[in-house]
């Protein structure tokens, strides 16, 4: 099975169809609340092992990832900050990071360009400021630049890790390993928003 994971079937695979992938994982990745369930920074990881065997080119990797982070993030951001309320099944979550007045929530208002950056890096919150920044009326232009520097940060930490390792160890192997642990992280998510609903 790992042999399917070679140098030999991996540039089989289209750079197009890598890149487009790429593109909408990371796109969704972005987005509040569906982020969280999206391993899209193991996507990241992946792509830069397999830029090891040439099938992609890791700078446009690099600037694909993060722009697809960036575009998602804003979607998010934008539609949370003018439409929010209109979204039934949201209300109850937009209302409850609004009204709340913790020393989180205080800490999110005095240090949310920080915080936007450094939590992009963190699996299963990464997509979680901009859901608050939309509901507790962050400035916009502080957030869009906050943003676009944790998407390139994002991008460059996943695509270049994943390079990295690949240049010690067979690619093949980073990439069953990732895909696994991918798998993982998506099936987590998942249980862990069902057991919060209830």
């Amino acid at each position: 099975m790992l042999d399917f994971f070679n140098a030999e079937h991996l540039a089989l695979i289209p750079p197009f169809w890598a890149y487009a992938g790429l593109f909408i994982v990371c796109v969704l990745e972005g987005m509040p609340v569906v982020g969280s369930l999206i391993a899209g920074g193991t996507i990241t990881f992946v792509i830069g092992t397999v830029a090891v065997t040439g099938v992609v080119d890791p700078i446009w990797a690099i600037a694909i990832a993060g722009v697809g982070s960036f575009v998602g993030d804003l979607t998010g951001f934008f539609l949370l900050r003018f439409y929010g309320e209109r979204i039934k099944i949201l209300r109850k979550l937009i209302r409850g990071v609004r009204d709340n007045e913790g020393w989180l929530s205080d800490a999110f208002d005095r240090k949310y360009f920080a915080i936007t950056i450094v939590a992009r890096l963190i699996p299963f919150i990464r997509s979680a400021p901009s859901l608050i920044a939309a509901v507790r009326s962050t400035s916009i232009p502080g957030y869009v630049i906050a943003s676009f520097l944790a998407s390139a940060l994002w991008s460059a930490t996943g695509v270049g890790a994943g390079f990295g390792l690949a240049k010690i160890v067979d690619p093949k192997y980073v990439i069953f390993g990732t895909i696994v642990l991918s798998i993982g992280s998506c099936c987590f998510g998942i249980y862990k928003h069902y057991k919060n609903k209830k």
